[in-house]
């Protein structure tokens, strides 16, 4: 990983209107706000107008983070990426290595330059985890659809494995050429958690399903309160 300073330039999507607030002055945590889904940042830390008062929504969400990112392009071991740090800028292809994990935290944003993309291995581990209204964004670097991954790769790859899989709860794949890859899929192996996220304007499929071993079922990734949009080819490919 290098640490080179990086600033986003393209547009970032914000539910309601979003203000920033509280660096200079007193929380408006709890005091009374009248417009549904208004929002505010106080620092790092987004806050939610619900009709009757103001509520944290994270303690940190991209939207609110006004600073240099950080460039990567080669993972080591473990590693966490965190919203404070965002965007995260990936300039290669980043495999996570065997045994190791890469921990994404919630509302951070990953930028991914074309034909770049992120890998696992068998043996290794992906984990973004959001929660709702500061989503982790996997997002291209040029803003445009198709900006990064392959045509038979995933922006995002994780293989199944027999012990605990990968982790994607509360998490935006966008403008890839495929969303997101799963590979290796077996009746022994463990298919990644998919929960609570959003697959949308990517090229071609949502979630592309790779490398199946024998007469396997691909798993209905539509359950877990998954939300596929304007995906070119579809939602889930079958196992190519």
């Amino acid at each position: 990983m290098t640490g080179q300073s990086w600033r986003a330039t393209g547009p970032v999507a914000v539910v309601g209107l979003l203000l920033t607030a509280g660096a200079c002055g007193d929380s408006q945590l709890g005091l009374p706000c009248d417009t549904i889904g208004e929002e505010q940042c106080e620092e790092q830390v987004l806050i939610r107008c619900n009709g009757e008062e103001w509520y944290k929504v994270a303690d940190c969400d991209h939207s609110c983070v006004d600073g240099p990112g950080t460039m990567h392009d080669a993972l080591s071991g473990d590693e966490t990426w965190a919203c404070a740090d965002s965007p995260h800028v990936v300039e290669a292809v980043l495999t996570v290595p065997d045994g190791a994990t890469l921990t994404v935290e919630t509302g951070a944003e990953v930028r991914i330059v074309r034909g770049s993309r992120i890998d696992t291995t068998p043996s290794s581990q992906l984990v973004a985890a959001g929660v709702e209204g500061a989503e982790v964004l996997f997002t291209s670097d040029d803003n445009t659809q198709g900006g990064f991954g392959g045509l038979n790769q995933g922006g995002l790859n994780l293989f199944a494995g027999p012990d605990a899989a990968s982790v994607l709860d509360y998490v935006i794949i966008e403008r890839a050429v495929h969303g997101l890859g799963v590979l290796g899929l077996d009746g022994s192996n463990q298919a990644p958690a998919i929960t609570n996220s959003t697959f949308r304007d990517n090229e071609h499929w949502g979630i592309l399903v790779r490398g199946c071993v024998g007469d396997v079922a691909v798993p209905d990734f539509a359950q877990g309160n998954n939300r596929f949009y304007e995906n070119g080819d579809g939602p889930v490919s079958e196992c190519q």
